[in-house]
């Protein structure tokens, strides 16, 4: 967020800089990687078709930061949230979420993790649900672990409440200040000093 915030800063001061900048500068936010807390195994997992009425996904993840949990979080076919409960972890490596049962459709996936070196990261994977595929099986991990039915720990995406809201908060006031500043530099754009006449 603090290099988001200098890039602003920058814009600001460079009225010439346009729509290419301010999108240049939104990429400097942390993009997805794949070196650590790598997925190992998932149920479902990336690309599968299960039957209807999956109410549990696990994944197992690599190098996972020891007394971490990830967050993890649905989305459905249209993009919204499926209501989950918090993760809960059935090992060292494997995270298991209670999941509002989940109709036909593709769903995604959508998890956080910080690596043992610290590095946060999030990734996501889709699966589809679909009448006559096979059921999705529940890790045996997971059957031990318990994980709190969804609406137990009230989450979004896999984050508490409060933390999203306030995460969400933090993003909308920076998309409001780069609009105010990108609107600031088209008006002085257009500001073209007069052209004096000679008189011949």
């Amino acid at each position: 967020m603090r290099r988001l915030l200098n890039a602003l800063n920058a814009l600001n001061a460079r009225s010439g800089a346009g729509v290419a900048g301010l999108l240049a500068l939104l990429f400097l936010l942390p993009a997805p990687a794949a070196a650590h807390t790598a997925l190992q195994d998932a149920a479902p997992g990336p690309g599968d078709t299960v039957a209807p009425g999956v109410t549990v996904v696990a994944l197992t993840l690599a190098d996972l930061k020891p007394g971490t949990t990830p967050a993890v979080g649905v989305l459905g076919p249209d993009g919204s949230a499926v209501a989950t409960g918090p993760a809960a972890m059935a090992d060292e490596g494997t995270a298991c979420v209670a999941v509002a049962p989940l109709g036909a459709g593709v769903h995604t996936i959508v998890y956080t993790a910080v690596a043992a070196d610290e590095d946060e990261q999030t990734n996501r994977f889709s699966f589809e649900v679909a009448a006559g595929a096979g059921p999705a099986a529940t890790p045996a991990a997971c059957r031990t672990a318990q994980p709190a039915a969804p609406g137990a720990g009230d989450t979004v995406l896999g984050v508490e409440r409060a933390t999203a809201t306030a995460a969400l908060a933090s993003a909308g006031a920076a998309c409001a200040l780069a609009a105010l500043l990108l609107g600031r530099g088209g008006r002085r754009r257009h500001r073209r000093p007069a052209r004096r006449h000679r008189r011949a």
